[in-house]
């Protein structure tokens, strides 16, 4: 991967695919982002990952979970501070969703979420479904 200057670009990777946990390794193990999450980051064959990078470090990232049952979950969306309000979720929450969107057999799409993050959710068509003790669940249906 090439990058120049200071260009944020967006990578989507398959769980373990090329340099995946080289480069998200350290966020794996971070006690201080699973805190501020509000649970572990985890990964299996079933994800999807979508990296927003700066010479070559990560600055940003968001997973989906593609089910077997036509469902799908968005999870582990995050920015490291210093990169917040900079557009950098957006930016990996519309890749994350339009790749989604494209799977066919998926019709059901759920999420837990912050009240910082539900406003792009319900922008895009989800409704709240529920409360997981702080967080909102939400969902979107074809």
């Amino acid at each position: 991967m090439e990058n120049t200057g200071n260009e944020i670009i967006i990578k989507s990777y398959s769980h373990g695919e090329n340099d995946f946990w080289q480069l998200m390794g350290k966020y794996f193990a971070s006690y201080q982002i699973s805190k501020e999450m509000g649970n572990n980051i985890f990964s299996d064959s079933r994800y999807k990952w979508w990296l927003a990078i700066e010479k070559d470090v990560v600055v940003g990232f968001c997973a989906a979970i593609i089910n077997n049952n036509g469902t799908a979950a968005l999870c582990h969306g995050y920015v490291i501070p210093e990169y917040r309000n900079m557009g950098i979720y957006k930016s990996l929450f519309n890749k994350r969703l339009e790749y989604i969107l494209s799977i066919d057999s998926i019709k059901i799409i759920n999420a837990t979420v912050t009240d910082i993050s539900v406003k792009p959710f319900v922008k895009h068509g989800f409704r709240q479904i529920g409360i997981r003790g702080k967080y909102k669940k939400v969902r979107y249906e074809k």
